[in-house]
């Protein structure tokens, strides 16, 4: 006895699995209205459009082998396929990034590749930041430079600025705004 699914998923896996063309363009438009929102807020374009298409060839790779166990649940199906495709897309961008680190743990310097366009994109920044950090109160320029640049913690900012770390982190969050808003109309 065969359980026959009624949801319109369940139709259309059914279909795709008795080889219905009609029932491509079906999960195609399945795809159109619940994953591709889903993919395109993750990704962007082509890469997009690329994932869409791949999600498709998988689910009616699977279906057609049989490996879909519950025809009326196509939908959150297919949203795990893409979730896995995004996951792999994203584990072979960060493997596709080499990183050396030294044996020696005191001068452990991680570099990345460094091109042209990521370095002036890195002065630019840095030039920007500077002029804004200009534009700051001098407390306000001190406190971010301190703990942003200089890397020291809030309780030793406070020491040595006299300040309490509420105090310190009411001055800081002012002055990230202050620093944010400068950027955003000098950009």
């Amino acid at each position: 006895m065969s359980v026959v699914a009624v949801t319109p998923g369940g139709r259309v896996a059914e279909r795709i699995a008795l080889g219905d063309p009609a029932a491509l363009e079906a999960l195609y438009g399945l795809i159109n209205r619940t994953v591709r929102p889903y993919v395109n807020f993750r990704l962007r374009g082509e890469e997009a459009d690329d994932l869409v298409h791949e999600t498709l060839a998988i689910a009616v790779q699977q279906i057609r082998k049989g490996e879909l166990r519950d025809p009326g649940a196509l939908g959150p199906y297919l949203h795990r396929i893409a979730r896995r495709q995004i996951t792999a897309l994203f584990s072979r961008r960060s493997q596709g990034r080499r990183r050396y680190v030294t044996k020696d743990p005191a001068t452990m310097p991680v570099t990345t590749d460094v091109t042209p366009e990521t370095e002036l994109l890195s002065r630019e920044r840095s030039a920007l930041m500077l002029k804004g950090l200009g534009q700051l109160h001098h407390r306000d320029r001190e406190l971010l430079t301190r703990f942003y640049l200089d890397g020291q913690t809030l309780p030793h900012i406070c020491k040595d600025m006299q300040l309490t770390e509420a105090q310190a982190r009411v001055f800081k969050s002012r002055a990230k705004a202050k620093l944010t808003a400068w950027a955003l109309t000098a950009a």
